[in-house]
């Protein structure tokens, strides 16, 4: 059985200066957990909008430590409807998986419900989440623990 990182979306579109998360300390923490895993069990997740074409390149955010090319992309909300990652997971015999990224109440909620779901052990360090509504992503906390999702805090 084997613990794999997620990293949600963490990408240009999103991060960095004038972007929906600006600040460097969410990349930071999320840094410290990519150095806790082994670069082959380093994945990434890229969002691409159904408007854009695949031509259009996707670029992590700046200062995120990229030490994988295990990149992915979605076009829906969970990682987990590229068949590609699926058939990844499961030829890695992956059991944990462990998320951080952007935005909690969103596609990294998504993500961790569709993993619970189809039998995966799923944990997630509320440090290294994005979250824009906080009431909301209280609430999103909530229905992860009912779920069994472990929460690790700070």
């Amino acid at each position: 059985m084997q613990n794999y990182l997620i990293v949600i979306d963490m990408q240009t579109d999103y991060i960095g200066k004038e972007k929906k998360f600006a600040d460097p300390k969410l990349i930071s923490e999320i840094n410290k957990r990519i150095a806790l895993y082994p670069a082959d069990h380093v994945i990434y997740i890229v969002n691409r909008f159904l408007w854009e074409s695949s031509y259009h390149v996707k670029k992590l955010a700046e200062n995120l430590d990229v030490v994988s090319s295990l990149i992915f992309e979605k076009r829906h909300s969970s990682c987990l409807t590229n068949k590609n990652l699926q058939t990844f997971l499961e030829d890695k015999n992956a059991y944990n998986l462990e998320f951080v990224g952007v935005d909690g109440n969103y596609c990294v909620n998504a993500s961790i419900i569709a993993s619970i779901k189809n039998g995966y052990s799923v944990s997630v360090k509320l440090n290294c989440i994005g979250a824009k509504k906080a009431k909301k992503f209280e609430r999103t906390i909530q229905k992860w623990q009912k779920m069994r999702c472990q929460i690790i805090s700070d």
